[in-house]
């Protein structure tokens, strides 16, 4: 592998940091369970008046951007329509990212369609789905692609607005320490996850120069919690989410006001090490202590990591000698070939040019490294604010981890190799930064970083999730909670 220096920015997972606020901030549609369900009998279609809000969106007191939202009467339903407009830091570079949801639902607001887009730069990223007999039917695009095949996936519980359910949980008896819990459709792994909702009682909020009463609920979502604060006509008078960022009601004119990015994301999320390393690709073994944070959720184990009693040691793999993948082939997930969401290794404009970029008669080690270097000199590294998926980053020729992750993917799996992503902690410059990379299937699994071409990966790669698809860079849960100290270092 042809080796040169990091550069000094660190090209992180921010993707997932932005979309975890977002998410978080603006919980879209939820499916309840029983005891959801009945708060949404009793309150729900009552709590929720047609109209317009606007919300002002701060990250640490800097005004970041605004959310609109409009629900009408559609005959029996509603017709919800939300837009969030936010300028986002990310490693230093100012970026504007346009959210829009269109949502149509029944009386009761639990969803019937739904439109999902986010719009930043050059990338367009589009959801669609329609719900019918507890079978929700997804389809993708990007920028002008035709739509993707759909998808269909089997909900367990009935999906509902926020809209809704948030207002019914407002308008509803839920206080001190009454809980209930709700489940959040999640786009990244295309699955329901659940929110556990708990009432806080009452505060009094001063808005717009007059004080309201409201009710306060938590969320905590995948070990994150946010607060909302809700007004007795069910309206959402404030929102709190994680990294300092915050919605509060407003008018239209101070919504609109002039925005400016807020602190650098990558770097409030970051975590501060207690040692410095000089070198981290001179590195055979790291030794860790890692607390604050529920291990057994977290891919900690196996391969080049070992874990015990909150000690993570990652040792530098070795590469394999022209591995052969026939026999070893049949133990492997076939996740991990086949294509998906966002990993679209079927994609025409994939297949071609994997076909390009692999030499007749190559290895699988020989086709890894020909893709490792096709990006670095084609792939742009900058950051980008949107869901990664490889197609839109081949057409734009740019990304930073989370794209090159998903289409150095995309390209082993065209190739017929397995690969999955994976994401957690890389160090750059007395820091951890979030950062995602990709494994790939050779007889083992070796640790490959697209963005910074490395194979193996150096051992300050510290992998916390993994997985077939975007899934693989979920760390919502360990945001601002993870702690980690470095114990040793061996060259």
């Amino acid at each position: 592998m042809i080796s040169k220096p990091r550069s000094i920015w660190l090209w992180g997972a921010l993707t997932t940091v932005t979309f975890t606020v977002l998410l978080v901030v603006r919980l879209e549609f939820f499916g309840p369970r029983s005891v959801s369900d009945t708060v949404l009998k009793n309150h729900g279609a009552v709590a929720v008046r047609p109209g317009e809000t606007w919300m002002a969106i701060h990250q640490n007191r800097k005004r970041i951007g605004f959310s609109h939202r409009t629900i009408e009467r559609t005959g029996l339903g509603y017709r919800v329509v939300e837009n969030t407009v936010m300028t986002i830091n990310t490693m230093g570079m100012v970026q504007d990212l346009v959210v829009t949801s269109e949502s149509d639902t029944e009386p009761d607001f639990s969803l019937k369609s739904f439109d999902f887009e986010v719009v930043s730069g050059r990338f367009r990223f589009q959801v669609s789905g329609t719900i019918e007999n507890a079978l929700l039917r997804v389809t993708t695009r990007v920028n002008n692609d035709d739509p993707s095949t759909p998808v269909t996936i089997r909900l367990e519980n009935r999906p509902y607005l926020t809209a809704g359910i948030v207002q019914a949980m407002g308008a509803s008896g839920l206080a001190g320490e009454d809980q209930v819990v709700v489940f959040v459709f999640d786009p990244i792994t295309m699955g329901q996850v659940p929110v556990n909702v708990r009432g806080l009682g009452h505060e009094t909020l001063q808005v717009m120069g007059r004080p309201i009463e409201t009710k306060k609920l938590s969320f905590e979502f995948k070990g994150v919690t946010q607060h909302a604060w809700i007004d007795g006509t069910g309206r959402v008078v404030k929102e709190e989410g994680i990294l300092g960022m915050s919605l509060t009601l407003t008018s239209r004119e101070e919504a609109l006001e002039g925005a400016v990015g807020g602190d650098d994301l990558t770097l409030l999320a970051s975590i501060e090490s207690n040692r410095t390393i000089e070198d981290p690709q001179g590195l055979t073994r790291l030794e860790v202590k890692i607390s604050g944070i529920d291990m057994k959720k977290l891919d900690l184990h196996g391969g080049r990591q070992s874990f015990a009693k909150n000690r993570l040691t990652i040792t530098r793999e070795r590469l394999p000698d022209n591995p052969a993948l026939g026999p070893a082939m049949a133990s492997v997930d076939r996740r991990f070939l086949a294509p998906g969401p966002f990993i679209q290794s079927d994609h025409p404009r994939i297949v071609n040019l994997a076909d390009q970029i692999e030499t007749s008669g190559a290895t699988p080690l020989e086709k890894i490294r020909a893709v490792l270097l096709w990006m670095d000199k084609n792939i742009e590294k900058r950051p980008v604010l949107s869901l990664p998926d490889a197609v839109s980053t081949l057409r734009n020729r740019m990304g930073d981890c989370n794209e090159h992750a998903v289409l150095f993917a995309a390209f082993c799996r065209a190739l017929g190799i397995p690969a999955r992503v994976e994401a957690g902690l890389v160090y750059l410059n007395h820091r951890f930064y979030y950062h995602a990379w990709n494994g790939v299937y050779l007889g083992r699994w070796i640790s490959v970083d697209s963005l910074f071409n490395q194979m193996p990966a150096d051992v300050s790669h510290i992998r916390l999730a993994s997985g077939a698809g975007a899934q693989g860079l979920d760390l919502v849960g360990v945001m601002g909670r993870i702690k980690l100290e470095i114990l040793e270092t061996v060259r």
